[in-house]
């Protein structure tokens, strides 16, 4: 492309749109376009394969998600405990392997790569490994625990009141090693100062922690939980391959369901409807959440 008889405002700008376009059409192409096209859909009823077939409804996909869909209303329970436990026992966990992780030496940099591990190995690969390890015939877990003189009563994966926490241990194990390389980035930006002047002051280990570590953390903790929020409301992987949302759809999360109603039941508009309802619920809480922070932080 020449850009001969173009002046250099014209060329700075005409540059800064050939950078941008690529990611912008890709953004709209994959992104805005498909939710678009989403809650279209979820106002019709179709069966995914026949565009002629496209009927509209109005609003009875939603009537019927709401009133009379008890299953939706079990994943949305299931999807909520992945999240509650993500804000909560993910972020403890990663936060206190951040703090005995900080150090740049040879012991820390082994166990961070030890436990940034499973965000590199495919989840399919590792719900099919925890699935033969935890099967109650020749599984590693039962076997181990029968030479220790345990014998459990139930297959974890079997039993509709334990599948789920399986299911959560096992998506905070994946989960929480990105959570905690975020938080030792922040700890090692904070200035060495504080500490030696804290020290000078005679300040105790815990109120180091408490009054400086913490608060210092506090931006980079709303993005963590943020991040770890969104990606526990996404957790479709972990519990197709491990459970299939059984026992019972005890497991059901609302992404599974989605793809359960959507492209296995070829209810299209129906599955649509489920997702344009939990793109809702994620923004709603992830406003809330950044406005309730946002009031800590000013109050601080």
């Amino acid at each position: 492309m020449s850009f001969e008889g173009i002046s250099w405002r014209k060329r700075t700008k005409l540059i800064i749109f050939l950078f941008i376009f690529p990611m912008f059409a890709t953004y709209t192409l994959f992104t805005i376009f498909p939710a678009i096209l989403s809650m279209v859909l979820g106002f019709t009823k179709w069966n995914g394969i026949n565009i002629a077939q496209i009927k509209f409804i109005g609003l009875g996909n939603y009537v019927e998600l709401l009133t009379k869909d008890r299953i939706y209303w079990i994943a949305l329970r299931n999807t909520l405990l992945f999240v509650t436990f993500a804000l909560t026992v993910q972020y403890i966990l990663a936060f206190i392997l951040a703090i005995l992780l900080q150090q740049d030496n040879r012991i820390s940099g082994f166990f961070r790569g030890v436990f940034f591990a499973p965000q590199v190995l495919s989840l399919i690969i590792v719900g099919l490994l925890l699935s033969f390890f935890l099967s109650p015939s020749m599984g590693l877990v039962m076997l181990f625990s029968e030479k220790i003189g345990v014998r459990w009563a139930k297959p974890l994966l079997g039993d509709k009141h334990t599948a789920i926490y399986v299911l959560i241990l096992v998506n905070i194990w994946r989960e929480f090693g990105f959570s905690m390389f975020l938080l030792i980035a922040k700890l090692q930006a904070i200035p060495k100062s504080i500490y030696e002047v804290a020290d000078i002051d005679g300040a105790r280990p815990l109120q180091k922690l408490w009054f400086i570590t913490i608060p210092m953390l506090k931006e980079v903790s709303i993005v963590v939980m943020i991040l770890a929020g969104t990606a526990a409301f996404r957790v479709f992987d972990i519990v197709y391959v491990m459970t299939g949302g059984g026992p019972f759809h005890a497991t059901e999360t609302v992404v599974t369901y989605i793809y359960q109603r959507a492209f296995v039941g070829s209810r299209m508009g129906y599955g649509s409807a489920i997702a344009v309802t939990l793109t809702g619920i994620v923004f709603i809480l992830t406003i809330l959440f950044l406005y309730l922070s946002k009031a800590g932080t000013r109050k601080y």
